[in-house]
This record gives structure tokens, sequence and C-alpha cells, in this order.
């Protein structure tokens, strides 16, 4: 087996299994000269050791390290670092009853047909207790780069959010709870959901933020090397990571409201909407006004008047909807090339048109303008919430889906990132039907009409 190996300027070799006698790495490149602090170094693997609350595996491992090499009366001496972490909780019968049935979920299989054999205890050298020899050679990097603050905190358990920036977080709280999250109130939000969902006999996703402070620049390669790709390459590596995410990467798991928050940490004012528009008729009993509704990208339409006349009014809209449509259009219009030209889509507006309050208002308000046309709401300021997992929530008391209207919403909603919702909230679709359930296979029942 090769790939043992990670980093460029610094490199730590890792071996071991989850059950072996020890488990431990080399670093290389570590200059000499360096006092360590050893108890810091301890206390890394102290928060990484399992055991710690309820809310965890409560399997118990000490977790203790012994440095065999490049560290000589508390500094290091510019060889290789070797170093130990002895396995005292191995119980390698506990896996007996594994012994010839492969575990889901592990690694298990694909040893036995890549390899030949498998370590059916616990992982083997695929178990995430692997993450302690990381954990060692993580905080004697940290040493050698003290002046980068490094804070890495749980910002999300399934559809619990801090939704606050990092710049209004106390880090020196992250450890206060047993979930390690800075805000407080969240934090015990998230602990009783995680036990909710642990007395159900199921584990629950989340999401774990760090901020860096003082990177120097140019760090990384323009290519292959690039600082994300690395640090993406390392973080997912970790067994149970499944998403990583640089900068803002995933706000499309999420609402236009968390997107627009984010963005007024900017200097410049934040304008959303939403676009309700959905006046079509029904035609030989097709209802197109349920087919199309306020779909993708539709809102375009409204900014080209020759698209949308083409498209939209000369086969579907007729009467005053294609007279409320044209006023809508115009009102769009009005709003866009105000924003193009001033940044503010306000400035120059026709005196009826109504205001467009930035996101984030003077009384502290969150505000977003609903688009739509006169027959209906109009054009409106909204503060209420856009969530995905509220829109999940209204579709499932709707009424006028049946079992297949549900898991068809489902699919249609989360394809692609279907990770991006809250188990449980899957779980209430279609009396559980449309869980686990991987999308080839959905695709095929839908097809089929049938469940």
């Amino acid at each position: 087996m090769s790939f043992n190996s990670f980093g460029n300027l610094l490199k730590v070799t890792t071996y071991g299994e989850s059950h072996g006698t020890a488990i431990g790495g080399v670093i290389d490149g570590f200059p000499a000269g360096l006092t360590l602090d050893f108890d810091a170094i301890q206390n890394e693997l102290n928060r990484r050791k399992p055991g710690q609350s309820k809310i965890v595996t409560q399997r118990k491992e000490p977790d203790t390290v012994e440095f065999l090499s490049g560290i000589f009366e508390g500094k290091t001496t510019g060889t290789s670092i070797g170093f130990i972490i002895k396995n005292t909780n191995q119980k390698s019968k506990d896996y007996n009853h594994n012994t010839n049935i492969y575990r889901p979920s592990h690694a298990d299989y694909t040893y036995d047909k890549k390899f030949g054999t498998r370590d059916y205890r616990g992982g083997g050298r695929s178990s995430a207790r692997e993450t302690a020899n990381w954990v060692v050679a993580g905080a004697l990097a940290k040493q050698l780069i003290a002046n980068i603050n490094i804070n890495a905190f749980t910002s999300s358990v399934g559809d619990i959010f801090l939704d606050k920036p990092y710049q209004e977080l106390d880090f020196t709280k992250t450890e206060n709870n047993i979930v390690r999250c800075p805000d407080e109130t969240t934090a015990e939000k998230m602990i009783t959901r995680i036990k909710e969902i642990r007395k159900e006999g199921d584990t629950i996703g989340g999401t774990v933020t760090c901020v860096l402070q003082n990177v120097p620049v140019g760090l990384g390669e323009p290519v292959f090397d690039k600082l994300h790709a690395e640090l993406g390459k390392a973080m997912l590596s970790i067994n149970a990571v499944k998403g990583f995410e640089y900068g803002s990467g995933f706000w499309k798991l999420r609402a236009t409201d968390d997107v627009a928050r984010s963005l007024t940490q900017s200097e410049q004012a934040v304008f959303a909407y939403r676009f309700d528009w959905d006046e079509l008729p029904t035609i030989q009993d097709l209802n197109y006004a349920d087919l199309l509704g306020a779909g993708h990208a539709m809102e375009l339409l409204f900014l080209f008047p020759a698209a949308m006349e083409q498209t939209l009014v000369s086969k579907f809209v007729i009467g005053d909807g294609a007279e409320a449509a044209d006023r809508l259009s115009q009102q769009m219009r009005n709003y866009w090339a105000a924003f193009a030209y001033t940044g503010d889509p306000n400035l120059g507006l026709p005196a009826p048109q109504p205001t467009w309050p930035a996101w984030q208002a003077a009384d502290n308000v969150e505000r977003f303008l609903i688009l739509d046309s006169d027959n209906h709401q109009g054009i409106v300021s909204s503060t209420a919430a856009l969530t995905l997992n509220g829109l999940l929530a209204k579709l499932e008391q709707d009424p006028r889906f049946d079992l297949m209207g549900r898991c068809q919403a489902l699919y249609g909603l989360t394809y692609r990132n279907g990770d991006g919702i809250d188990p449980a909230a899957w779980q209430t679709f279609a009396a559980g039907q449309c869980l686990d359930r991987d999308y080839q296979t959905v695709t095929q029942l839908l097809e089929r009409q049938q469940f």
C-alpha cells in the first residue's frame, strides 16, 4: 500500500491500524531550534479523543503521544520527528462477529478485493483512528506558524445553522460546550437535536467552519497544488467529511437569505429578491401555472421584452395577464437599469414604483423584494426567511401532493445536492419511501410512475 504521506514543505508519513499495537508517524522538513509546548500538543489530542460526551462515540482511548526522535531537550533538532500512539483499547474480540461479514460503510469489502486481505477490526488502516496521527502533526505545525490564527467550530447540525458572521463570534467560547459551537443559544439547540436523533438510533450530519487569519500571500501553486486544492484533499481524507467548501462554495445548498447575509460583510449594499410571477393558463386540461410556475431564471425573460413576448405572451399569456406581465417587466427593467447605472435600484424610479430596500436596513431588519404582477400580490417588501428546509416543510403539508408527487418534489429540489437536507426532512416525505434512494433508482421509479 502506498499513499501514506501528505504535505510538501512539511511531510507526514503515518502507520498503524485501528486495533493494532500502535499508530504513529514520521514528520520530515521540520526546522531545528523550535521550543515545543508538549501540553498544547496533548491538549489537541484530548480534544480529538472519543468518549468525551454523550453525543459522541463512547469508545475510550486516552491517545497519549510519545516522541521517538527529532526532539532533544524540548527543542526540534531538524531531523525526522518520529512519534507513536499506543492503542490501549484494542479489544479485537469485539469484532469477532464480523469475521465473515462485511461491515456496511466500511472498507472491508474494498480491502478484500483490492489487496486480497481484510482487517475486520474496526476498519483497520482506513479507520478514523488514523486521524490521531494527523492531530499530532497538525499540533506541531501550528506551533511553527503561531502567527496564523486558526479557529474551527461547529456551524450547523442538521437544519440548525449558526447564522452569525464569524466577525461577531467569540472563539474563546468554542470549547465551553460539548458540540463546540461558540454561540451558546445555537449550541443548546444543536445538542438537543443530536440527543433526539440518538434516541431514534440514527445519526445526523453537520458543518464545521474554520476561519484562518493572517495567512501570508503566496501559499500554494497556480495549477494543481492550489491552496484550496490541498486543503480539500486533506479534509476530504477524513472519513466523515463528504463535502469541502472554500469561501462560499456551498451557498446553493442554502437560501437567498444566507447568501445575502454573507454579502453584507462587504462594503456594498445588497439587494435581494424573489420572483413569484406564475400567471399561466390552463390549456386542454394542462395547468401551465402548476407545471412551470415561477420557473428557474424565468425572470430573465422579463428583462428582455422581445424574448418575453415571443416565449410567453404570444403563446400563453392573454388579456389582463399580458398587460400585468408587461407592467411587471417595465418595473423590473427600471430596477435593473438603475442598479447597473448607480449601484442603487431605487435612484431615478418613477414615483409610483415601490422602493427596493437594502437587505440590511437601518433598523437592522433583513428584507428582500417580492416581484409579482399587480394581478396578484404585486411588488412588496418581505422579511420572511427563505430556507430549503422551510420549503420542504410546506411541501410536506401541501394536500395537492400524493405519494408520487412528494418523491418527485424531493427529487427535484435535491438533485445533485441532497446532502444539504436534514435527514429527518427526507424521512417525512412519502412515509420514508424517498429515503436513501439513489437518484438513478428514483429516476427509474418516476419514469414508471409507480412506487
